[in-house]
């Protein structure tokens, strides 16, 4: 099992790819890489992928809805896709970049 870590800095989350586990806390999300694939492809929403339970949440009520509700259209559409329209690529679309 790989773990990713995201920690929040001044400009944005930064991952921390294959740390040892989750830390008491966290909230922690378990998926597979075919279904972040599709998330960074724009082919799958977020919220789409934990509607149908292609993503699983462990940690407290109020962790899983604030990231369901910042996160939910992340991956809506290919991050190519955004630009100069947007003011700046949501974040979950840079973390999901990074990531990948």
């Amino acid at each position: 099992m790989l773990w990713t870590r995201f920690e929040p800095s001044a400009d944005g989350l930064h991952a921390k790819v294959h740390v040892a586990s989750a830390e008491p806390g966290d909230l922690v999300l378990v998926t597979g890489e075919a279904v972040i694939s599709e998330i960074a492809l724009g082919r799958l929403a977020v919220g789409e992928a934990s509607e149908r339970g292609l993503i699983r949440f462990y940690g407290s009520e109020k962790q899983k809805s604030d990231f369901i509700g910042t996160y939910r259209h992340a991956g809506g559409q290919p991050i190519a896709k955004w630009d100069a329209s947007h003011a700046a690529m949501p974040p979950a679309a840079q973390l999901i970049t990074d990531a990948v």
